[in-house]
């Protein structure tokens, strides 16, 4: 996109309401759909567009029991990143195929960048099942750097966050993502 992705953010945030930051606590349907922030102050919208996981909605939104069986069945991946300090990096970037798909590869290292020549620090990228431990991932992600040439790898930085939304291929066979998209739009809710 000419121009980058944040000339299309700004542009319609011209034309619409955004609020960065704050956390939503319900959304209600109804005339209007009315979203409840912590702190109590409840603002109204014609339509809403929730862009957060999929799985986080039912425990915000005045769901009947169609749309909370469809939405619990969403599930993701961990995806984590992490600033690394250390020295030896591959050049630019490296990608780990045998690292792509679970049992083997959770929590190990799936990339690296390193675009900085001659700079002591990375980023290293892992992917993994929701519930493996943040500690776990970091040492896997340091042994699997070491085993890179890393000399040394130490985490600055470490961030994890749901990615791949997606549901269990009898979900999908059952006609999962026509249901959700029959839902599109009912009470102003996209």
């Amino acid at each position: 996109m000419r121009g980058g992705y944040q000339r299309l953010c700004s542009a319609l945030a011209e034309r619409v309401t955004v609020r960065c930051g704050a956390r939503v606590t319900a959304i209600r349907r109804g005339a209007a759909v009315t979203v409840e922030l912590a702190g109590g102050e409840r603002l109204e919208f014609d339509r809403v567009i929730f862009t957060a996981s999929p799985d986080e909605l039912p425990a915000l939104l005045d769901a009947d029991d169609e749309e909370r069986n469809l939405l619990q069945r969403v599930r993701h991946y961990a995806y984590h990143v992490a600033l690394v300090r250390g020295a030896g990096w591959p050049a630019s970037l490296t990608c780990v195929p045998r690292h792509f798909s679970a049992p083997a590869g959770d929590g190990r290292l799936v990339s690296t960048l390193a675009p900085w020549p001659d700079h002591p620090a990375g980023t290293a990228y892992a992917i993994a099942s929701p519930g493996l431990p943040a500690e776990t991932v970091r040492v896997r992600l340091c042994e699997d750097l070491a085993a890179l040439g890393v000399r040394q790898p130490e985490i600055v930085e470490h961030r994890a966050w749901k990615y791949f939304p997606h549901v269990a291929p009898g979900d999908f066979a059952d006609g999962f993502h026509g249901k959700i998209e029959a839902r599109q739009g009912r009470g102003g809710l996209y």
